[in-house]
């Protein structure tokens, strides 16, 4: 993959009273999402999804690949999913890598969406990075 065709990952800000209100409950009884109703309950802006997940080789792999055969840009924080056998989780990154999946770091996430050092915000992610 290109790294120049990697789009940009922009944070969505909502208001401090919205951003802390607990979402809708959704049910999830299959291993892809969007057979759920994920893809019902998306702001219908967004082009853009970052997952995170347990079972990188089973539910985020199958979501993840069916969010792309929708049209979403799709990323997974690689240090924010797991499987119960390392190389069911290392496989399943590759095939989402090669599948057009933009592979992210928390960390890259977090340095990208601040931009600067000069961001309000810096101090404070840089102590919960840190962490």
């Amino acid at each position: 993959m290109e790294l120049s065709k990697a789009p940009k990952v922009s944070i969505t800000r909502r208001k401090k009273s919205r951003a802390f209100a607990k979402p809708p409950y959704q049910s999830k009884e299959h291993f892809d999402a969007c057979q759920d109703g994920l893809v019902n309950a998306l702001s219908k802006n967004r082009e853009h999804l970052i997952l995170a997940g347990c079972e990188a080789h089973v539910c985020v792999m199958q979501t993840a690949l069916e969010l792309l055969r929708q049209g979403f840009k799709v990323s997974i924080l690689v240090d924010a999913i797991g499987s119960r056998r390392p190389l069911d989780r290392d496989i399943a990154l590759h095939r989402l890598g090669s599948s057009g999946v933009f592979l992210l770091t928390v960390e890259m996430l977090a340095f990208e969406s601040l931009e600067t050092a000069k961001n309000d915000s810096f101090k404070a992610g840089l102590e919960i990075i840190k962490s």
